[in-house]
């Protein structure tokens, strides 16, 4: 993209819509986390998966949500803001819009599953972002050492730096969305299909609707096997456990993906 115009065109649209995440990770990020409405104990099997598949159908509408508004926010403005201003390069591409939006899910779906064992208040977001950078970094766009945007941008510690700024950013507006989505999702019914438009597009894209069938199979597994008005819950202090030995566990590799990646 060798026009100046166009480039210039892009850093503005782009620095806009960063702008726009900022400003809605710390407006929405006040909100509480709104859970769905509870029902009565269900006392047939039957019953119990309906409201299982139910539950699970407002998680993942609150997280497709979430997911399409800050991939396009942060993951994909943002990271091409953070290519151009380093190397006025990287024009806008789909592949780049899907990269972003592959980005949103893995972010929703992390929030979704760990929501109750992340700090509360305004400590949410920044962890979550830093949890996403070190687990997915190592293996994924665009921290990972066999980057080749670390060829073309420069220099390589600031790089490194800027992206993993908008990691941060970007977790922040993951969990700022999904609270303000808490309070406006409404429970699913015939009546209410349309607020559920956000889940059904998130199905025809192929790799967040793989995992978003493969959670609902789940979902009615576990509602199956359990005894009705039974659920399965894991103690906070156990759930926190299993994020710490996560995050150590990737901890190493994303230590050498970096240093590979700026020397």
């Amino acid at each position: 993209m060798n026009d100046p115009g166009t480039m210039i065109a892009v850093v503005i649209i782009c620095t806009a819509l960063l702008i726009l995440g900022v400003v809605l990770a710390v407006v929405w990020g006040r909100l509480d986390l709104r859970e769905p409405e509870p029902r009565p104990p269900a006392t047939t099997r039957s019953q119990a998966l309906r409201d299982a598949l139910r539950r699970y159908a407002w998680w993942a509408n609150v997280a497709a949500i979430a997911a399409v508004i800050s991939g396009a926010l942060a993951a994909t403005a943002g990271g091409l803001l953070v290519m151009q201003i380093i190397a006025m390069a990287a024009p806008p591409t789909a592949q780049g819009l899907v990269a972003g939006l592959v980005a949103g899910f893995l972010g929703a779906f992390a929030y979704t599953l760990a929501r109750r064992w992340l700090p509360s208040g305004w400590w949410t977001g920044p962890v979550l972002g830093l949890f996403l950078l070190v687990v997915f970094g190592p293996v994924w766009a665009p921290l990972h050492s066999y980057n080749p945007d670390f060829t073309i941008l420069g220099p390589n510690w600031l790089a490194a730096l800027l992206f993993a700024g908008l990691a941060i950013v970007h977790g922040c507006l993951v969990v700022a969305v999904a609270r303000w989505a808490s309070h406006r999702v409404p429970a699913l019914s015939a009546r209410t299909l349309p607020a559920y438009l956000p889940l059904l597009l998130a199905i025809v894209f192929y790799p967040a609707g793989v995992l978003l069938v493969l959670g609902a199979l789940v979902a009615a597994v576990a509602a199956l096997a359990m005894p009705p008005g039974r659920r399965i819950t894991v103690t906070q202090w156990a759930g926190r456990a299993v994020l710490v030995v996560v995050a150590l566990l990737a901890l190493p590799a994303f230590i050498l993906s970096v240093t590979l990646a700026i020397r």
